[in-house]
């Protein structure tokens, strides 16, 4: 069904078409409820790619916001969230005792 959905969408880039047709399965099919729903808990991408979110977390959001009919305050969350996440995940240190 994600193959289907892929063919059917015309972006240029082939990742962000792949994501997207992942996304839109997940929409429908998932309950997916945000972009940190679709980009942590379904794909795992915050730890398994984390260069894509940072690449595309925007256009998720904007996915979402489209498809998910919500407001500006909304999406503004969402954006702090999943930069407070990738953060979160991608600056740490290690204590040497």
């Amino acid at each position: 069904q994600i193959l289907s959905v892929y063919k059917q969408l015309n972006d240029q880039d082939p990742y962000w078409r792949l994501m997207r047709a992942e996304l839109h399965f997940g929409l429908e099919f998932e309950m997916i409820q945000n972009p940190m729903d679709f980009l942590i808990r379904r794909t795992g991408r915050l730890y398994f790619d984390i260069g894509a979110v940072r690449s595309y977390m925007d256009r998720v959001i904007a996915e979402c916001v489209h498809e998910l009919g919500v407001d500006t305050v909304t999406a503004d969350a969402w954006k702090e969230e999943l930069v407070k996440q990738l953060e979160q995940h991608s600056s740490f240190t290690i204590e040497i005792a």
